[in-house]
């Protein structure tokens, strides 16, 4: 997939419906499949289908959508085509009786960071849905909205482009701004740590995410000292502990391509429909089991509670850090 909006290829057919076909412009309807995206724990059979649509939106083909997300062409084709004559009402199903089943996706990415066990090297669907009393549909929905593939023994490749399969053992670095998003990462061996993970709760959504994507590039000045601090203490980290780092990036067209051209290390683009608050979380508590990344995670979460709102926010871990006392904390 590329990060790129669809334009004049995502228009309403004339004639095929009512207002809702018409009237749409392109940047509503990626508003409005955002927002359905983003809402796997009301609905994320909904929430499965708006991001098809979304993807479709944004510029994949349905046949690239159906193998991100797993069904098939058919299916994609469907749903676009039912959303672009009836509107968001086209993704829904009739009302049906009973009690919703409610869903906490922080107890499902959770799980998932950990072995299956009973002899089995890595989840599936269905066996996550069974242990936690779940639909396999949500369980896959909470995997896609978040960004997740399982891999063996608790590990999880995250699904950047290019796919960062490599284990997170540390968090050296934040960027949020009104153009783009930069974090950096060390990957390599973890080390485990005694207790449960540290993560950063939701701290980067409740007090960063109104930041990112509030106005064009050329508002925001590019990150020249973030990367170059970036660069000093990637060295360092080399000559501390054998590792590789990694910078993921999320942003418009010029941002990214600015960033991957400066970039000193690998760097995997967050693809525009998901959003790049869960791959921030997860890569957090990912690395929040590792006994360096713990510190670091602590670090950063005190850093983001103690950022005024609407400012843009940079955070790089210091060379000669100590532990940092609120690393005992959790949360995903």
């Amino acid at each position: 997939m590329t990060i790129r909006e669809a334009g004049g290829a995502w228009q309403s057919r004339r004639g095929t419906g009512g207002p809702s076909c018409t009237d749409r412009s392109h940047a509503d309807d990626v508003a409005v499949l955002r927002e359905l995206a983003a809402d796997v724990t009301a609905n994320p059979v909904l929430a499965l289908r708006a991001t098809m649509v979304l993807m479709c939106v944004l510029g994949s083909s349905s046949s690239v959508v159906a193998r991100e997300v797993g069904c098939s062409r058919r299916t994609v084709v469907t749903w676009r085509e039912r959303f672009r004559v009836e509107g968001v009402d086209g993704l829904r199903d009739a009302p049906r009786q009973g009690r919703p089943v409610t869903l906490n996706p922080a107890v499902v990415v959770v799980r998932t960071l950990q072995p299956p066990g009973d002899g089995h090297s890595r989840w599936s669907t269905r066996r996550l849905a069974a242990e936690l009393g779940i639909s396999n549909v949500s369980v896959g929905a909470v995997w896609r909205q978040w960004g997740m593939r399982p891999e063996p023994e608790g590990r999880v490749a995250l699904l950047t482009e290019p796919v960062l399969d490599a284990t997170i053992v540390d968090v050296v670095g934040l960027l949020v701004s009104r153009s783009m998003v930069l974090f950096a990462v060390a990957v390599g061996e973890p080390r485990r740590r005694a207790g449960a993970a540290v993560g950063l709760g939701r701290a980067v959504s409740d007090r960063l995410s109104g930041v990112a994507g509030r106005g064009p590039s050329g508002d925001d000045p590019l990150p020249v000292e973030f990367l170059d601090g970036l660069e000093v203490l990637l060295r360092e980290q080399g000559a501390r502990r054998p590792s590789e780092a990694r910078l993921l990036v999320q942003g418009d067209a010029t941002a990214c391509r600015w960033a991957l051209e400066q970039a000193v290390v690998a760097a995997h683009v967050i693809p525009a429909h998901l959003a790049w608050e869960r791959i921030v979380r997860l890569g957090c508590l990912i690395a929040g089991s590792d006994e360096d990344g713990a510190a670091s995670v602590g670090a950063l979460r005190a850093a983001i509670t103690d950022h005024g709102d609407g400012g843009t926010f940079g955070w790089l871990r210091r060379a000669d850090r100590e532990p940092d006392p609120t690393s005992t904390a959790t949360g995903s």
